[in-house]
């Protein structure tokens, strides 16, 4: 469980890390609304255009940027960007980019929605980074509370 072991998995499991290219996978930056099943057309939309933020925040990280911030401002005052299987490899990419980083000013995610799997992977990545100085998790509609608190308080 040490940072060390979560970032080595973080890498190599990376195309990037293998081949020594700091770009961004083709595979997954060509996201059309039919890969979003069973979101609405406004839906659709936001999902894709938060991949697209993902992927802009991730390229900035690498070369330099100190600031993450994913919010879906694009919804209703009250909606919440569900969370979606095809957002996953964006939030892999994001956490890598975090772990290489020299120092992250500004962690903040709002109107999105992850799952479990996506909190213990940025709580992981988010634990030694000791230039953070705002970190924000909005209107996240986590379905476990108590989770979700301790998720933001390590």
């Amino acid at each position: 469980d040490s940072i060390l072991g979560f970032i080595q998995e973080l890498m190599t499991n990376q195309d990037w890390y293998k081949n020594g290219s700091w770009e961004y996978p083709i595979s997954l930056t060509n996201i059309g609304v039919k890969k979003w099943l069973g979101f609405d057309e406004d839906e659709a939309y936001c999902a894709s255009t938060t991949a697209q933020l993902m992927i802009g925040t991730t390229g900035s990280l690498r070369v330099g940027g100190s600031c993450v911030d994913i919010s879906q401002n694009q919804l209703a005052d009250e909606a919440i960007l569900p969370n979606h299987e095809v957002l996953l490899p964006h939030w892999k990419q994001l956490c890598s980019a975090i772990c290489l980083s020299n120092g992250i000013s500004d962690f903040s995610v709002s109107k999105v929605q992850f799952d479990v799997s996506v909190m213990q992977m940025i709580e992981r990545t988010m634990r030694n980074k000791d230039s953070l100085l705002k970190f924000l998790l909005q209107s996240n509609g986590f379905d476990d509370t108590e989770r979700a608190v301790g998720f933001a308080t390590n």
